[in-house]
């Protein structure tokens, strides 16, 4: 009887693992970054890094909510509509993490109609949340100042944009 229990025991470990093992087929991917992204993040720390911890490719889910006023099944549809997305990068304040600001690189893709759905959608989400988004077009070279004057001044306007909001 014992052995019957323990061979019971060894089978549904058997079958427990093979359910929690991943399945075949994957692969590393080459690189976190592409080139751009890449060139990119290096002029962001060239200019943000003395004041922010820029953080890579974070899921959009992580940074905002729905509202929580929404009955569930619109909490749950608003959820599923930025759950999947991610922006390129985020500037955190290091005292707490606190988001400070996302900026996305815009490569040629972000012309196609699908792709700019995508983009009003995250720009809306940030917005709600009063977060600054700063769009930059890929290009071959960038100017750290350059980027700087852009975010404080997307930043100054996001900050009257949420006051305002707020007075209303």
């Amino acid at each position: 009887m014992l052995g019957g229990l323990l061979g019971g025991v060894l089978l549904l470990r058997r079958r427990a693992a093979r359910r929690l093992s991943p399945p075949q087929g994957y692969e590393a991917v080459p690189a976190f970054l592409s080139v751009a992204e890449r060139s990119f993040f290096g002029v962001l720390q060239q200019a943000f890094a003395a004041d922010y911890l820029i953080f890579v490719k974070v899921r959009l889910a992580d940074l905002v909510r729905p509202a929580r006023n929404n009955s569930r099944s619109a909490w749950q549809t608003a959820f599923n509509r930025i759950a999947a997305k991610h922006v390129d990068f985020v500037l955190c304040d290091p005292a707490d993490l606190a988001v400070r600001a996302v900026i996305e690189l815009d490569d040629a893709s972000h012309k196609q109609p699908d792709r700019s759905v995508r983009d009003a959608l995250v720009d809306s989400a940030l917005d709600g949340a009063n977060i600054p988004v700063l769009r930059i077009a890929a290009r071959l070279g960038y100017s750290a100042s350059k980027i700087q004057e852009q975010l404080k001044s997307r930043s100054k306007s996001a900050a009257f944009d949420a006051r305002n909001r707020q007075a209303r």
